[in-house]
């Protein structure tokens, strides 16, 4: 390694450090040598390279232990029973001086096959997970009204701040519910909201509905609502701000939630939950539960489908994360707007599959072209490519 003399300008150091023995407190100091400042700071920077790498793999490290000792408390959390009853049942066994062999022989095989065959109790954890707070890019709802004229965009953004200033009201009169038809965006809304929420501080707990309906039959479902409503009162303890449960698919739990809120006298609920379901859905709950909607009376929200500007809009602000980041390709406006206008001529495409098939003529024409053009920029002979591939709604 080939090392450049020094000098007290280059690394904006005193002259003495260079030239004369200094004193520091009372003790001389001979010079620093040369050979230490490297060209360009290249010692410098390997050990910064160096120390930043290995800060890297103990977090990973760090990591990876956390997640085995949750795994492994949830686990004993889980055979809970099953770690209390064999020791105590060995305890009294030992006091009746039984041999240690015969205790190990008695209580280790079913002790064993209870954990190793044996599902244990179902924890909250199973089935709601802690929204974290996201710094993806792409957002499928507006988070201002700039360059926003008066339609179904504009309106789906006022709706989003309205039921933002709802959820973080005192809880349970936050409450609030969506609902419209299938394909008109009210998972997207609830993903804004929940990372909206996440910014503030607001603790968010999804439910997910396909875990919680396929969950093993050990406790009804209103008791695993209880559980749920205990978690999320312990949570309100310790923030100021009330938490959120978002429930998508509401539909599907509606006797052991109404179960639930029924005790609620006795069972204080401070927390917020934000549901959302099919309209023909909601107007099935008002056949058969219509108790259950007046917890959302004066907010129940219609969720319409998107215009044609709105859908435009909406891919444009999207399309730099979901489309061109991912695929490294380009995306020109015109591109979209021209996709747009042939989804919406097109008449075999229903209304509220108009998005669903923008974005998936969007996204396989991107990938054709980081196939064939890595690099590319979508042009509209790639549109008409893929729409002739799609035989089920073809012009």
């Amino acid at each position: 390694m080939r090392v450049s003399p020094c000098s007290s300008s280059q690394y904006n150091l005193p002259e003495e450090i260079f030239t004369n023995t200094i004193t520091i407190k009372n003790v001389p100091v001979k010079p620093v040598p040369c050979g230490f400042f490297a060209k360009n700071g290249t010692i410098v920077s390997a050990v910064k390279s160096g120390v930043s790498r290995t800060y890297e793999v103990y977090v990973q490290i760090s990591v990876a232990l956390m997640e085995l000792v949750k795994k492994v408390v949830n686990f004993v959390k889980r055979h809970s029973v099953a770690f209390i009853l064999y020791p105590l049942v060995a305890c009294a066994m030992a006091l009746f001086s039984v041999p240690l062999g015969t205790i190990a022989s008695s209580i280790l095989p079913p002790f064993a096959w209870s954990l190793s065959f044996s599902g244990g109790v179902d924890l909250v954890s199973d089935f709601i997970e802690q929204v974290e707070p996201s710094h993806k890019q792409e957002t499928w709802v507006p988070e201002d009204d700039n360059g926003l004229d008066e339609g179904s965009l504009k309106k789906r953004y006022e709706l989003t701040k309205t039921v933002l200033t709802q959820l973080k009201t005192k809880a349970p009169l936050g409450w609030a519910m969506f609902h419209g038809q299938s394909g008109a965006g009210k998972t997207a809304m609830l993903d804004a909201i929940s990372r909206s929420l996440c910014q503030d501080g607001v603790l968010v707990f999804f439910l997910n509905m396909t875990k919680f309906s396929s969950m093993s039959k050990s406790a009804t479902i209103d008791s695993r609502f209880m559980q749920i409503a205990l978690v999320l009162n312990e949570c309100a303890l310790l923030t100021k701000k009330p938490p959120v449960l978002i429930i998508d698919e509401v539909h599907r739990a509606i006797s052991g939630l109404n179960d639930c809120l029924k005790d609620s006298s006795l069972f204080p609920m401070n927390f917020n939950i934000l549901a959302a379901t099919t309209t023909k859905d909601m107007n099935d709950i008002m056949e058969g539960d219509a108790a259950f909607l007046t917890r959302f009376h004066g907010s129940q929200y219609k969720l319409d489908l998107l215009d044609e500007d709105g859908i435009i809009k909406t891919v444009e602000n999207v399309k730099s994360d979901r489309f061109e980041h991912t695929y490294g390709v380009k995306v020109p406006s015109d591109v979209v707007t021209y996709m747009v206008e042939k989804v919406f001529g097109n008449g075999k495409v229903t209304e509220n599959l108009r998005m669903k098939c923008t974005v998936t003529l969007l996204e396989k024409a991107c990938i054709k072209v980081q196939t064939t053009r890595p690099g590319g920029t979508i042009t509209t002979e790639d549109v008409d490519t893929q729409i002739k591939l799609h035989s089920d709604w073809r012009e």
